[in-house]
């Protein structure tokens, strides 16, 4: 499955803004641009892969305020095996307006939780955050993980 947002406003959600989700074998790119705005919602951006699910997603150029959870989150489900493969950039995101939590007040900007075996290679670039990101929900569960992960960070 394709999807593809450019532009336009996601505000005022319960849950998570947009929730693309990939399970079993399918294959899922997803690509979020042209200024599109995450506001006032419980998350902004939330893609998940599990099984043998292939995700590739792109997140450029959106702006994300005021969320009580993660502004934006990436999840590798425990579940997701070596045959799972999983690419993501975010890059050149505004995350809050430059005030303290003004992005997620309850957790992180950018949020990466990587478990199962899956194969996977993220990029932040170039996001200015006024809340913190966290890379993995464990740094020693991540490590110990025989997957092959890449991490670019460039941010400012």
């Amino acid at each position: 499955m394709t999807l593809h947002v450019n532009g336009g406003a996601f505000t005022g959600n319960n849950g998570d803004s947009l929730r693309p989700a990939a399970t079993g074998s399918s294959a899922l790119n997803v690509s979020v641009a042209g200024g599109t705005a995450f506001a006032d919602s419980n998350s902004g951006v939330n893609v998940s892969a599990d099984q043998d699910a292939d995700v590739t997603f792109d997140v450029t150029g959106s702006t994300f305020l005021r969320h009580a959870s993660h502004a934006l989150q990436m999840i590798v489900n425990d579940n997701a095996s070596a045959g799972s493969i999983v690419r993501g950039t975010v890059a050149n995101n505004s995350i809050g307006d430059g005030s303290a939590d003004s992005g997620s007040h309850d957790a992180n900007g950018i949020s990466y939780r990587l478990g199962g075996s899956a194969d996977v290679r993220l990029a932040s670039l170039r996001t200015r955050s006024a809340t913190p990101t966290r890379r993995a929900s464990s740094s020693k569960r991540c490590a110990s993980r025989r997957a092959r992960r890449r991490w670019a960070r460039t941010s400012t």
